[in-house]
């Protein structure tokens, strides 16, 4: 349990090299490095900033790559290749130095990108025929050729289709202006047909024709009959379908390779990852200045991988005044999992403790104090153990899970919960003596049946973790701040509480009266002391009304206590839940025929849904007692993650093994 110590390091290489010695250091992940902004050497020598640039190739390679790979992969016909459990490839490292350094890779991403753009544009033309028959379609009784309308002189004549409400106007005004219209075709309340009258009438029935919303009908550019412009782009429809099939069983020959578009994929992404990174180094005319931290203990084996560059020198530096290392925690595999509990806080400051192991223990036994039902961590056991087999990358957090779930089946047993009271109804109701006898003799108290049993553990637990957070406080204050901070700020606050808490303890019988006294004495002490002491700036006025403040927050421990309540009310309720869906069960049970098949469906259902939002609220709950009450007590937080400069990949997931 401990916060990583860190190293921090300067790098100097020359600009010949520089590119090298990147790409190493990405390779290893050994160091984290800092950019112009946060470098010292930069902030110091403003001539090192080197002017930006934006990689516009490598971007662009980067686009036409992830294009062919969604194009294949749309076009890929194999067994599924991933899966949310496993949503990387698995690929050796010799595949993945063969595929970045083939040319062949190029060629497929080009050769899948115009596949592309020719499927697009044949997928387009096909339309474009569809929309051009659609447009034709009501004319397909018109035996005139299409460019007829555009050859009369002294009379017009034009297509046109008018909404059949609207029919009855039209011809009335044709016939007002010794015009025609003559129907070709009439389809979904629009009639289409032709227009036709002397030339000095035309201008006039259009100028009526606008008010009755009609729609002119052009063939510009098209000549001969309906049917023969209709036959044209069928034929040529046919063609590019041919070709579109064409296209597309070549592209599904090429899918094949979209493995290797995916691997080139994410090597050029950490090639534009290292580009932008060499971009924003201190640089001076030959020299690059390469700031950064390291894992104190990986510094060795940092400059025995740097030392094999001629050009290249790697040395620890002091960190600047006020500057603070990147934090990495690191736990015993036990402990590790709570990690993700810690890093949804925040990590700690470089020197504050790591508080994971402090908190590992009450998030198991709360989370499993809220759910207290064996069958339900039963079940939860099988499924995280399921999901640990078949997950591919960070399994932290459901080996938290697991955990969790494994102490929840002690805490069901213990309490008697097996998916409510039913295994215990099952074992009575059928005569099944041993078990029955087995659960009551693991049983300790039911919470439903004894709920003041439920409360004083809750409290109890509530003292113990505040009280074990306030001397955690007390150790990390006597390393950071000294002796009489840790004295005033933490042990005096620690005797207060704790006398506080023995004073009702001898009112409740459990301590003996005889010891009252002394408590109290203790408690006026710290009291006093945490009035004068608590505040140690300012004027003794200042002092001392804050002082009384500080003392006065002493209601705000009983709040904290109180608060580990949530332990027995989550617990109760899921029992309580259970209960009532084996009753409701129950009762459907006496339904002629169908009742025996609904009340499984309800215990199924019912129960499922209640370990689901009983498992939701443990988590949240147990996580909010660490957050609120528990860690304010002895942790700040807020330190930065170190987050060393290494690969990343989107698609694949690099092994050794030459088999893959």
């Amino acid at each position: 349990m401990s916060v990583v110590k860190m190293s921090k390091i300067l790098v100097l290489c020359h600009k010949t090299m520089a590119s090298e010695v990147l790409e190493k250091l990405q390779d290893s992940g050994l160091a984290q490095t800092l950019s112009c902004d946060q470098a010292q050497v930069a902030k110091k020598y403003e001539e090192l900033i080197p002017k930006p640039s934006r990689e516009k190739e490598l971007r662009n390679q980067i686009t036409q790559t992830a294009q062919a790979a969604e194009f294949l992969a749309e076009y890929w016909q194999g067994p599924r290749l991933t899966s949310i459990f496993k949503p990387l490839r698995v690929v050796s490292k010799k595949k993945y130095n063969d595929t970045v350094n083939s040319p062949k890779t190029s060629k497929i991403i080009e050769e899948a990108n115009s596949l592309n753009d020719q499927i697009s544009s044949t997928v387009h033309k096909i339309n474009e025929c569809g929309e051009h028959i659609a447009y034709l379609e009501p004319w397909e009784n018109l035996k005139e050729p299409v460019e007829t309308f555009t050859k009369l002189e002294h009379f017009f004549a034009f297509p046109a289709q008018i909404s059949k409400r609207h029919m009855k106007t039209a011809l009335k005004l044709c016939d007002e202006l010794g015009c025609a219209f003559e129907e070709v075709s009439s389809e979904n309340n629009i009639v289409s047909g032709i227009f036709a009258g002397p030339a000095d009438k035309n201008d006039e029935l259009h100028k009526n024709l606008r008010a009755l919303d009609y729609n002119q009908v052009f063939f510009e550019g098209k000549k001969g009959t309906i049917e023969k412009l209709t036959n044209e782009i069928l034929n040529e429809q046919a063609k590019s379908e041919v070709k579109l099939g064409k296209l597309k069983n070549q592209a599904q020959e090429l899918a094949k390779e979209l493995l290797d578009v995916q691997i080139y994929y994410d090597y050029l992404s950490n090639r534009l990852a290292r580009a932008q990174t060499h971009q924003n180094l201190p640089v001076s005319e030959k020299v690059y200045f390469i700031e950064g931290w390291t894992r104190k203990k990986d510094f060795e084996k940092l400059e025995a991988m740097l030392n094999s560059f001629d050009g290249c020198t790697v040395s620890e530096i002091e960190p600047a005044k006020g500057e603070e290392p990147p934090i990495e925690i690191e736990n015993k595999r036990l402990i590790e999992p709570f990690e993700v509990v810690t890093k949804l806080y925040g990590m700690p400051h470089y020197l504050e403790m790591d508080p994971t192991v402090l908190l590992a223990p009450f998030f198991a036994l709360f989370f499993a104090l809220c759910l207290t039902d064996a069958g339900y961590g039963l079940i939860m056991v099988a499924l995280f153990i399921w999901l640990i087999r078949k997950m591919q990358m960070n399994k932290k957090f459901i080996i938290l899970m697991l955990m969790c779930s494994v102490l929840t089946v002690f805490a069901g047993a213990v309490t008697g919960g097996w998916f409510g009271s039913s295994l215990m109804d099952l074992a009575v109701k059928y005569e099944i003596t041993w078990l029955s006898s087995a659960i009551t003799s693991i049983t300790w108290f039911e919470p439903l049946s004894d709920p003041m049993k439920f409360m004083t553990i809750s409290v109890a637990l509530g003292v113990i973790q505040i009280m074990f957070g306030l001397c955690c406080g007390f150790v990390n204050a006597l390393r950071r701040e000294g002796l009489w901070a840790a004295v005033c700020d933490r042990l005096s606050w620690i005797v207060l509480i704790g006398s506080l808490i023995c004073i009702a303890l001898t009112f409740a019988g459990i301590l003996p009266k005889s010891a009252a006294a002394l408590m109290k004495v203790l408690a006026a002490v710290s009291a006093v002391w945490i009035f004068l002491f608590s505040h140690r700036e300012g004027g003794i006025t200042a002092r001392l009304c804050m002082g009384g403040y500080n003392l006065f927050t002493a209601v705000f421990y009983i709040g904290d206590i109180l608060s580990y309540l949530r332990l027995m009310a989550l617990g109760m309720a899921t029992g309580g839940i259970a209960l009532a869906v084996n009753i409701i069960a129950s009762i459907i049970s006496d339904v002629p025929y169908a009742g025996p098949v609904l009340a499984i469906l309800v215990l199924i259902g019912g129960h499922l849904f209640n370990m689901a939002q009983s498992s939701l609220g443990a988590f949240v709950h147990s996580m909010r007692l660490q957050f609120v009450e528990y860690y304010p007590k002895f942790f700040n937080g807020g330190g930065e993650e170190f987050t060393p400069f290494k690969n990343q990949y989107k698609f694949i997931h690099i092994t050794e093994t030459e088999s893959i």
